[in-house]
């Protein structure tokens, strides 16, 4: 029983992602798992705060060392989550966004990157609103006229359905 038991959990260790995972994980690798077919760019010359998706289909991700890993993940995540904007919208996605819009559209990636993470077995949550507390920190960031604020943008992160998925309990 004792064997069953530790193979059982070896196997839970192995098939659940974790943050390391993530850090070992390669930029490329985790943009394929979230389904974003874009083609990925990244330099470690430009800072993950400088990421953008192009509805042309590229995926410009910065990975110098100046914004803490696990942040770097969660703006990885909002920027696939263009991607998959993309990919869903007719068009593409600037097809049917107007200047109002813009801030709609951001704040879904918002949302997006955060449920991805928590899919991904990381806290999307926290992660979201680590990276804008760090922003405001360090940056003085409060938001921004294409993105809402500050308060708007961690509030996607709660909303997360991924993020709000009870453990089964035990009877």
């Amino acid at each position: 029983k004792k064997l069953v038991a530790a193979v059982i959990s070896s196997l839970v260790l192995l098939a659940t992602p974790s943050f390391a995972s993530v850090n070992r994980m390669s930029v490329e690798s985790l943009v394929r798992w979230t389904g974003c077919k874009a083609y990925v760019i990244t330099s470690n010359q430009h800072s993950a705060a400088r990421s953008y998706y192009n509805p042309n289909g590229v995926l410009y991700i910065g990975t110098a060392d100046d914004i803490p890993k696990h942040l770097r993940t969660i703006i990885i995540l909002h920027e696939a989550a263009h991607c998959l904007q993309d990919q869903e919208t007719p068009g593409g996605i600037y097809s049917r966004v107007t200047t109002e819009g813009r801030v709609a559209l951001e704040l879904e990636a918002d949302y997006r990157a955060a449920d991805l993470a928590c899919r991904f077995g990381l806290d999307g949550t926290r992660l979201l609103r680590e990276l804008f507390e760090y922003a405001r920190d360090k940056f003085g960031y409060q938001g921004d006229y294409y993105h809402g604020s500050l308060a708007q943008r961690i509030s996607r992160g709660e909303a997360a359905l991924a993020c709000r998925v009870v453990p089964l309990q035990a009877p």
